[in-house]
């Protein structure tokens, strides 16, 4: 298994590859993980980001127990320990993962052992994008009132 330490300054990490334990800091970080990356684990803290590079209806999530979510498509898994309120988003939107009463909650809808399509979930629309890269991967556009301000990764 990889480990991949953050170093708590101010950055954006594009996930290409799997089997991977992500360890972060208390600083706000971002993490994008390409379409099939597999067998990752991370913690998400207060104002963490975790971006997939799909849009939700592809993703289910469920929880195995205490404070883990497992966000999976058909080709990987993510499994997200979740230690404060960040940010879960996908290409089509957003929204807060958090504890709540013991159990994590994304948005207002409590995730249980049963698998729930992440489109079912209400989002916001997303801050941040990720749009499609073809080989080398996605990239990543912050977007500032609809429209895209600044490429990160191109």
């Amino acid at each position: 298994m990889n480990r991949l330490r953050l170093s708590g300054e101010d950055q954006i990490i594009n996930m290409a590859f799997g089997s991977t334990d992500i360890i972060g800091t208390s600083a706000n970080e971002s993490v994008i993980f390409n379409i099939g990356v597999d067998n990752v684990s991370l913690n998400i803290g207060d104002n963490d980001v975790v971006y997939f590079g799909n849009d939700a209806e592809f993703y289910s999530v469920t929880n195995p127990g205490g404070n883990v979510v497992e966000v999976e498509d058909s080709n990987s898994k993510v499994t997200i320990y979740v230690g404060g309120q960040g940010t879960i988003g996908f290409n089509d939107g957003e929204a807060t993962l958090q504890m709540d009463a013991g159990t994590p909650k994304i948005t207002d809808v409590t995730i249980t052992s049963t698998p729930v399509n992440m489109s079912s979930i209400i989002f916001s629309p997303p801050s941040q994008q990720i749009i499609d890269a073809g080989p080398a991967g996605p990239s990543f556009n912050r977007i500032i009132d609809g429209g895209y301000a600044d490429s990160i990764f191109a």
